[in-house]
C-alpha cells in the first residue's frame, strides 16, 4: 500500500505491542521501520526501469528484513536512550519491518517476499493499493499515539481493536475477491471464452468492486468489472493483442521480457500510429479501462522501450465511474476498436 499507510501500520504495531516497555519513542521507530522497505523507490531517480525491476524486491524480502533486524534493533536502542533492551528493540523492529510486505502481499502490484530464493511476485488481490477504509483507522491510532506520556488503558485497547479489525478487513477483501473470481470464471465460460490466465483485482478504494483481466492461449483479452453488491451479468470489453512478428520480437526483447514478468503476463500489445505499445492490463478504471499506470512504447518505431507518461486522472469522474460500477455493474462492450483506443482519456 501507500507509504503513509505503512507508516501508520508500523506505528500501530509499536503502540499495541511495545509502547508500555519502550515508551513513546517506540511509536516513532515503528513508523520509521514501517516506511523503510519503500525507500527502494529512490532508485527510480537513477533509472525509470527500477520501479519495474526493484520496487517491492529485495527491500521487501522476509529473509533480507530478518537479516537486517539486529541492525535496526541496535539503532532503535540507541534512539531509545537506555529504555528497553536491544532484544526488545529488535523485536519491535522485526514486526514493524515485516508487516510492510505482509500488507503489500494483499495488493495487486506484486511483492518479492521470498527474494533471492525466487523472484516471483506474490499478490493476493484482496486490497486496493489505496483504501481509506483500511488507512483512516490506523491514522487515528497514529495521531493518538503521538501524545506524550503513558497511554491510558482504553487507548491501548482501542489500538489493539483497530489492528485486529484492519487485519480482518484484509481477509474480508480476499474472500470477496474469491467470490468475484468465481463469478468471473462462470461468466467467461458461459461466453465461450477459455481463459488460460485470469486475475481479479480490487478497484481503487474498495474491496467490493473488482477488475477482471483474462487472456486465452492466443491473443484475445477480456476486461470487466464485478461488483459483489450487484447481481447484474458481467459485461466484458474485448481486445486482441497484436500477434505480429514485430510484436513477438518486441516481447522477446530485454525490456519486453522484464515488463511481461512485472505485469504477470497480462500485457496488451497494440500498434498506435506506427508505435508499438505494451500496456499492463492489471491497472485501470471503469471509465478508462486500458489507460493504466504502467505502459511502455517504442520511439520512432525502434527499441529500446520508453516509459509512457501516466494518464491524467480526473478524480471526480473516475470515482463516479467506480461508484456507478459498484452499484449497477459495468457496461463494457466487445469492440474491435478497443485495442486501438487512446492511452489517456
Amino acid at each position: 500500500m501507500d507509504s503513509f499507510t505503512q507508516i501508520a501500520l508500523g506505528a500501530t504495531v509499536a503502540e499495541v505491542g511495545f509502547r508500555k516497555q519502550l515508551g513513546g519513542r517506540a511509536v516513532l521507530w515503528g513508523g520509521f521501520c514501517g516506511l523503510v522497505p519503500d525507500l527502494d523507490i529512490a532508485l527510480v531517480a537513477l533509472d525509470p526501469w527500477n520501479e519495474i525491476i526493484h520496487h517491492r524486491g529485495a527491500s521487501h524480502s522476509f529473509l533480507m528484513l530478518t537479516l537486517f533486524t539486529p541492525l535496526f534493533g541496535w539503532l532503535g536502542a540507541k534512539i531509545g536512550k537506555g529504555r528497553g533492551t536491544w532484544k526488545t528493540w529488535s523485536h519491535l523492529s522485526f514486526w514493524s519491518l515485516v508487516t510492510h510486505p505482509m500488507l503489500d502481499i494483499f495488493t495487486s502490484f506484486g511483492t518479492q517476499v521470498f527474494w533471492p530464493i525466487t523472484n516471483r511476485r506474490y499478490a493476493w488481490d484482496g486490497a486496493s493499493i489505496v483504501d481509506p477504509v483500511y488507512t483512516l483507522p490506523l491514522l487515528v491510532v497514529l495521531v493518538l499515539a503521538l501524545k506524550r506520556g503513558d497511554p491510558p488503558r482504553w487507548r491501548r485497547r482501542f489500538s489493539a481493536v483497530v489492528l485486529g479489525l484492519t487485519t480482518a478487513y484484509l481477509v474480508f477483501g480476499t474472500a470477496m475477491m474469491s467470490i468475484a473470481k468465481s463469478r468471473a470464471e462462470a461468466q467467461l465460460a458461459e461466453n465461450g471464452f477459455e481463459a488460460t490466465h485470469l486475475r481479479v483485482l480490487p478497484a481503487i478504494g474498495t474491496n467490493l468492486l473488482f477488475r477482471v483481466v483474462a487472456r486465452d492461449v492466443g491473443s484475445a483479452r477480456r476486461i470487466g468489472y464485478v461488483s459483489v453488491l450487484s447481481d447484474q451479468p458481467i459485461r466484458f470489453a474485448c481486445a486482441d493483442s497484436d500477434d505480429s512478428e514485430r510484436a513477438a520480437e518486441l516481447l522477446d526483447s530485454k525490456g519486453g521480457r522484464i515488463f511481461n514478468w512485472f505485469a504477470d503476463e497480462l500485457l496488451l500489445l497494440r500498434n498506435v500510429d506506427g508505435e508499438m505499445q505494451l500496456v499492463d492490463l492489471r491497472f485501470g478504471t471503469p471509465r478508462t479501462p486500458i489507460s493504466t499506470l504502467f505502459a511502455f512504447t517504442t520511439h520512432n518505431g525502434t527499441l529500446p522501450l520508453a516509459r509512457m507518461s501516466r494518464p491524467t486522472i480526473q478524480l471526480g469522474e473516475e470515482l463516479g465511474s467506480i461508484w456507478t460500477a459498484l452499484r449497477d455493474g459495468w457496461s463494457g462492450e466487445c469492440d474491435e476498436t478497443f485495442a486501438q483506443a487512446p492511452s489517456s482519456p
